[in-house]
């Protein structure tokens, strides 16, 4: 519901384009990879690594995790240590 908000009250925080699908809010301290999708109704935290080939549906990724090799949808994910 928030990123839906956000994709009319201010666009430009999502991210737009390839890999996003969608609502995806992506903090700026975030590292994609090549070849992934993500999205729809997706954020990424701070420090969050999002290796290549990686597709997250309807997920919330917190601070500092790292993602590979997987699919995710309805997850969060909070603490990787």
């Amino acid at each position: 519901m928030y990123l839906a908000s956000l994709r009319h009250k201010d666009p430009s925080a999502l991210l737009d384009g390839s890999p996003a699908v969608g609502n995806v809010l992506v903090d700026p301290t975030a590292t994609i990879g090549q070849g992934c999708r993500i999205g729809p109704n997706v954020t990424i935290g701070p420090g969050v690594v999002i290796e290549d080939g990686v597709c997250i549906k309807r997920s919330t990724i917190m601070r500092d995790a790292t993602i590979r090799y997987v699919t995710l949808t309805h997850f969060v994910i909070v603490d990787c240590s």
